[in-house]
């Protein structure tokens, strides 16, 4: 399944469930604010993420999936964390 369907799935649940409203943050990987951020945390906004972000987010998990085939280790994957 691809983060875009996961995400759109998830956004369908969130509004059937009526947790969605009318304001919208675009998470691009530059610009949130902390504003932004409570506005998110507090359920007053949906979420969308630009394209370019989720392009960049899927290319970090191929590249992070790959590292991890190659039996590399990956903090938090393949290794412990703390």
């Amino acid at each position: 399944m691809t983060t875009t369907l996961k995400t759109t799935i998830l956004a369908a649940a969130m509004l059937a469930a009526g947790s969605l409203s009318a304001a919208t943050i675009t998470l691009d990987g530059s610009n949130l604010t902390i504003e932004d951020a409570w506005t998110i945390a507090e359920g007053k906004a949906d979420v969308a993420i630009a394209p370019e972000a989720l392009k960049k987010l899927d290319e970090s998990h191929k590249l992070v999936m790959a590292s991890a085939a190659k039996g590399q280790a990956v903090y938090g994957l393949t290794v412990g964390v703390g």
